[in-house]
């Protein structure tokens, strides 16, 4: 039978190379698992070259290892170590101190205090040629705040010293003569300057003949008034 020799080479054949290939897997040693293997290449392009990420990848590690002194902190920088208080963060200067005063509030919808009006300048009294005699004034008053001579001013107007003209009465006032303290007393009736409270029914002129030789006008100017209109009860007036 001429199919059984070929048969038998074949078998033989398989069995040879049966053989070799367990010596051949035998003889060789497995891979440590310690020994780099080698770099594997691969079939398309990345996007870097290895040695670029391998430098990116130092200098990524340099920066998370830096010390706090080493790092500058950046203005607007999540991760900078904040700054000591009345530091500002984002110029790295001192913050200005704000003086807050007593009293006084630091918010902007805060209004600035009324300025004190200042008192007008006191008039220079003058004698006048003739007065129009006001509600609650009489002779003597007008005598004493222009210092004139009793006896001359009332001769002058046909009065007596227990005359009592009414309101509006038109006196005349000599240009010269003076008030005899020595008979009448001194020009001044209460001490001044100082302060008064005008009371109900008053006025600048019965205030004024209150203390003697001080005039209306001086009273108003005094307290930043204009008229007499503006003195009312219960008014703290400042007396020249």
């Amino acid at each position: 039978m001429k199919t059984f020799p070929k048969f038998a080479a074949l078998v033989a054949l398989i069995a040879m190379l049966s053989v070799s290939g367990c010596k051949i897997a035998a003889s060789t040693p497995a891979p440590d698992a310690t020994t780099p293997t080698a770099e594997v290449s691969f079939p398309f392009e990345t996007q870097g070259s290895v040695a670029d990420l391998a430098t990116q990848t130092a200098i990524a590690n340099m920066l998370l290892t830096a010390t706090p002194e080493g790092v500058a902190a950046q203005p607007g920088d999540a991760t900078a170590t904040p700054d000591a208080p009345g530091v500002d963060v984002a110029t790295n200067t001192p913050a200005p101190d704000v003086a807050v005063q007593p009293g006084v509030q630091t918010d902007q919808a805060t209004a600035t205090p009324a300025p004190v009006m200042p008192a007008g300048p006191t008039p220079v009294v003058i004698r006048p040629a003739t007065y129009a005699l006001q509600p609650g004034e009489f002779p003597y008053c007008i005598a004493r705040r222009y210092n004139l001579d009793l006896p001359v001013f009332l001769a002058a107007n046909g009065m007596t010293i227990d005359s009592k003209p009414a309101a509006g009465a038109s006196l005349k006032i000599a240009a010269t003569g003076k008030w005899n303290t020595t008979l009448y007393g001194p020009l001044s009736i209460k001490t001044h300057p100082g302060k008064y409270t005008v009371g109900s029914g008053e006025s600048v002129y019965s205030i004024a003949c209150k203390y003697g030789d001080v005039a209306p006008e001086s009273i108003l100017a005094a307290n930043n008034l204009k008229n007499d209109t503006d003195v009312k009860a219960g008014m703290e007036l400042n007396i020249p």
